[in-house]
C-alpha cells in the first residue's frame, strides 16, 4: 500500500512503520454456513468468513472491544 500512498503524496501513509499514520482495520475468521450471492444471483456456501473486529484511526481504538 505503500506505492499508492505516494503516488498520490501521501509520504506519511501506506506502511505499518514507526512514525507513519496508521487506519487499520482488525478481522476476525468467523465459521460457520453463509450463504453468498453472486451478481447472477447464484448462491454458494462458504464455511468462513471474515467480519469485522474493529478499527484503529491515528494510533486510537475507535470501534470494537480493544480487549
Amino acid at each position: 500500500t505503500i506505492t499508492p500512498a505516494r503516488a498520490v503524496n501521501l509520504h506519511n501513509r501506506g506502511s505499518l512503520a514507526t512514525g507513519m499514520v496508521a487506519d487499520i482495520t482488525l478481522l476476525d475468521l468467523a465459521e460457520g454456513e453463509f450463504d453468498l450471492v453472486d451478481s447472477d444471483g447464484d448462491i454458494r456456501t462458504a464455511a468462513q468468513r471474515l467480519v469485522h473486529a474493529g478499527t484503529i484511526k491515528d494510533g486510537v481504538f475507535v470501534t470494537g472491544d480493544p480487549n
